[in-house]
């Protein structure tokens, strides 16, 4: 199922986590409304906004839907935006010459400065660029979250 012109459903609820422990991630109706906002009104916007800029470009969903038993297996919570399907950890990568380099600290700023969410995280990395970004939307919490995880110098 298309989520948006690039991205689908099965990258939003694969876990390798979720098959060696025999979970079933399947997303409800409503996470995958909510997954579908978040793919119109933020991913898709930076993806097409990259493309547009560097050409060959591809954003990565390294985790987007988990269900309550998931997110508990991870060490996670069960108030995490994952579970509502309204979140994802994300990995921009651009194509220079031949290969793909990772661009994650372009992402960040640019959804930070240009596209709504609800929580934006600069995940582990360093000062120069997170492992990867995690951003939130949700349609009933305005908050601008900006965190970082774990902590470290404050980002501007």
């Amino acid at each position: 199922m298309k989520l948006s012109n690039n991205f689908s459903l099965e990258e939003f609820t694969k876990s390798a986590t979720a098959d060696r422990l025999g979970i079933d991630n399947a997303a409800p109706d409503i996470a995958v409304i909510n997954l579908k906002v978040l793919c119109e009104e933020v991913l898709q916007p930076a993806r097409d906004h990259f493309k547009n800029e560097f050409g060959d470009v591809f954003i990565k969903v390294n985790s987007g839907y988990r269900n309550i038993q998931l997110c508990e297996a991870i060490g996670s919570s069960a108030r995490s935006f994952h579970c509502h399907g309204m979140a994802a950890d994300i990995e921009l990568y651009i194509k220079n010459g031949t290969q793909y380099m990772e661009a994650n600290e372009k992402l960040y700023y640019y959804i930070k400065e240009n596209l709504p969410f609800t929580e934006l995280i600069w995940e582990y990395g360093d000062d120069r660029m997170p492992a990867w970004v995690h951003v939130a939307l949700s349609k009933h919490d305005k908050r601008k979250m900006i965190k970082r995880f774990p902590k470290g110098k404050e980002l501007k």
